[in-house]
């Protein structure tokens, strides 16, 4: 839980993209007393038809859904990911050069003090 606290806003601290153009992730970092440089550590893509989305139950007879199937999640190396990526998001690299993530897209990692690592 310190380390959730500790990284609430660390996103506010780093853009992570992926250029069309160069066929790569660009990370870019703000000055910050947090840390000063990021890495990718694993690319997990979600991969719909490996099942069907949950329904999870809140408890008085209320479920939320769609909830994501942890059996969905694919473990890949960096050229699948592109590849996955670029494939699932073909129209919209016909007409725009990057994809941008949300935070909610990545998980933290804390490796020590100075630096930071996306997986």
């Amino acid at each position: 839980m310190e380390i959730a606290e500790k990284h609430e806003h660390i996103s506010d601290y780093f853009e992570l993209y992926y250029d069309h153009l160069i066929k790569d992730f660009v990370i870019s970092i703000t000055r910050n007393g947090y840390f000063d440089d990021v890495f990718i550590s694993n690319y997990r893509f979600y991969d719909e038809s490996k099942g069907d989305y949950l329904h999870l139950d809140i408890g008085n007879g209320q479920t939320i859904y769609p909830v994501l199937n942890p059996d969905c999640f694919e473990e890949l190396n960096k050229d699948l990911f592109i590849q996955q990526l670029q494939s699932h998001f073909e129209g919209y690299l016909q007409e725009k050069d990057i994809i941008t993530f949300d935070s909610i897209s990545y998980g933290v990692k804390e490796a020590n003090v100075d630096t930071l690592i996306l997986g």
